[in-house]
């Protein structure tokens, strides 16, 4: 079943006095989450987000790198033009329009809603209404609603794409604002919704309060790795540290370049996410890596660690040597980390120290290297 997504994080967040779209969570804006579980939860034909125009060139530089193939379009003045420009640039026969501020969705939900789009032109999922609900007249009720019959509405929607977009063609025409799609379709189009199973996991970060919660939820995700590597000194080698080369009057011995700093920086990832470790992905007895750039096994580890909902949200590395000095270059060496890391360089702690002249360090024999890696799991509770 071809079905394409629209992702609408236009709002100016008025009611989280700020922009919720890209506030920051352990490293990732929170529309990161979003797209991380919505994307995963099946296999889209056009994948859409539509941004405050604004928010343009930043959610295509913060967002692009995990999400090659995302398509960001701008938004409107209200949330109808938004949702139709993201409708435009959809193609499929099926369309799901989600929220950018539910970051859980369950993948259950998202396959519910596909399979009701089979034999319903209009399907949303929908939670009980759990708490009483009042009128108030200033301090005081003046009536109990009968909550029997009500459901809490959620997104992701899903819609029959000519369908959906009729209705939001016409509803600019006619200069009526509504905040739900399914509300134009029961209203336009005279067409009954079919409601699927919600969650109350699939809630929508409305105040700024909420984001507590967001921060608990995620983490439980959190996983810690060290690494450790060590190299002794060799003439005629260049001295790579963190993918960048220093002037040396030796480098570092080893079956690739001798990265002592990316290599420890590789275990620690790897050990944090259980994938293995440097020595089983990339033995040196493999004369593939005879002196590879460690920084393209360092590429091919991170992309291992997205492929399993793994993101990283800082590094703390020491180098332990008596040379080379590393004050000089630890700020591009950072930078060159993060970039291919895919984050910030102010996430990656490079520390130089000496070993007091002690040891095989301290008689300027080699170095060594112990890094900490900091990640995130990403998956929503259905992968």
């Amino acid at each position: 079943m071809n079905v394409d997504v629209v992702v609408v994080a236009a709002g100016i967040g008025s009611r989280f006095e700020g922009d919720k779209i890209f506030y920051e969570i352990f490293g990732k804006p929170l529309i990161f989450y979003t797209l991380q579980n919505l994307l995963n939860a099946w296999d889209f034909v056009n994948k859409i987000l539509v941004l405050n125009p604004a928010n343009l060139e930043r959610g295509k530089r913060l967002l692009l790198p995990f999400f090659p193939d995302l398509k960001i379009v701008k938004g409107g003045e209200e949330r109808t033009h938004s949702v139709l420009n993201g409708v435009n640039a959809s193609s499929s026969p099926y369309v799901l329009i989600h929220d950018g501020a539910r970051p859980f969705i369950p993948a259950s939900i998202v396959h519910s809603v596909i399979s009701a789009l089979e034999n319903s032109p209009s399907v949303t999922p929908a939670e009980p209404v759990r708490d009483t609900l009042k009128n108030f007249d200033g301090e005081f009720v003046y009536h109990t609603v009968d909550r029997s019959s009500l459901k809490a509405v959620q997104t992701p929607q899903g819609f029959r794409r000519e369908l959906i977009a009729r209705a939001l063609r016409e509803t600019l025409k006619e200069g009526i604002v509504y905040t739900d799609e399914t509300t134009l379709i029961e209203e336009l189009e005279g067409v009954r919704t079919k409601f699927v199973e919600g969650s109350p996991l699939n809630f929508k970060v409305t105040y700024r309060k909420d984001i507590e919660l967001v921060e608990r939820m995620l983490a439980s995700n959190i996983r810690i790795g060290t690494g450790f590597d060590i190299h002794k000194y060799e003439k005629g080698r260049k001295m790579i540290l963190g993918g960048v080369e220093i002037p040396c009057d030796v480098g570092l011995y080893g079956h690739s370049d001798g990265d002592a700093l990316t290599h420890a920086i590789i275990d620690a990832l790897l050990g944090a996410s259980n994938l293995g470790d440097i020595g089983q992905l990339f033995p040196d007895t493999d004369t593939q890596f005879k002196d590879v750039k460690s920084t393209i096994l360092l590429e091919k580890v991170v992309n291992l660690l997205h492929d399993n909902g793994y993101y990283t949200v800082n590094i703390d590395a020491v180098v332990i040597a008596e040379k080379p000095k590393l004050l000089k270059y630890k700020s591009e060496i950072a930078e060159n980390l993060a970039r291919i890391l895919r984050i910030s360089p102010s996430k990656v702690s490079i520390k130089g120290k000496t070993a007091e002249r002690m040891g095989f360090i301290g008689r300027k024999e080699g170095l060594a290297v112990i890094a900490n890696a900091l990640i995130l799991e990403v998956k929503n509770e259905d992968s």
